[in-house]
């Protein structure tokens, strides 16, 4: 079933191309691909100034928290401390708290990727869908 409805959405939606790449010309905005989007959006907003200090977001969105989420992924299994009832149970009342933490993550890299993929236009800056992004000649 996933197969035939994978095939159909490729028949039906198409997997369009962009131009061949030109080594000339940069693409701006320049975009990771969609599953990289949340990370590049939370390395974007971890960068904040303070007075004349820049602090760079590439190390605390981009390796802190990410790593932290993958500690906190293996140590999951090893603090759930359920009964043996909650083994196999989905939304078991015992893992409420693990539970709630994940649909949260979940949650955040979806709206991070929303965010990356329609919000963000020429130079990475914030632009709502209604709005025009400014033309920018291309620089060669």
């Amino acid at each position: 079933i996933t197969f035939a409805v994978t095939a159909a959405l490729a028949v039906w939606l198409g997997s369009p191309l962009e131009e061949a790449a030109n080594p000339e010309i940069t693409p701006n905005p320049a975009k990771a691909p969609w599953y990289f989007l949340w990370l590049q959006e939370l390395v974007t907003i971890t960068t904040f100034k303070i007075a004349n200090f820049t602090v760079n977001g590439a190390f605390i969105g981009g390796i802190l928290i990410p790593g932290l989420l993958l500690l906190w992924g293996f140590v999951q299994p090893i603090i759930d401390r359920s009964g043996a009832a909650a083994a196999g149970v989905w939304f078991h009342k015992e893992r409420r708290i693990h539970n709630a933490v994940f649909i949260v993550v979940c949650v955040l890299v979806i709206v991070l990727t929303i965010v990356g993929t329609y919000l963000r236009g020429p130079y990475w800056d914030f632009f709502w869908p209604w709005q025009e992004w400014p033309v920018h000649p291309p620089q060669y």
